[in-house]
């Protein structure tokens, strides 16, 4: 079994996994324009009318249209071993 854990709420890191990842696997041009894409979720989630659920939705399939599982998954695998223990 495969098994993917972010703390959204800070009980095991002192900051969001989530964002951190998206900023580790995602190249700038990409962080960019799926900023400015998703610029109405991203303003409808400060102002409480998105809920966390579906902005990370939307990042994810904007983010990563294109990725293949296997690169996900060595992505996901380089950020554990050496993004993650700076966060415990």
């Amino acid at each position: 079994m495969n098994l993917a854990l972010f703390d959204f709420d800070g009980t095991i890191t002192h900051s969001d996994t989530f964002s951190l990842f998206l900023k580790f696997s995602l190249n700038k041009k990409t962080q960019i324009l799926g900023g400015i894409r998703l610029a109405p979720y991203i303003a409808g989630y400060k102002l409480g009318w998105v809920t966390d659920k579906t902005i990370r939705t939307k990042l994810c399939q904007v983010g990563y249209v294109g990725y293949d599982a296997d690169s996900l998954k060595y992505m996901g695998q380089e950020f554990a071993k050496n993004v993650l223990p700076t966060c415990v």
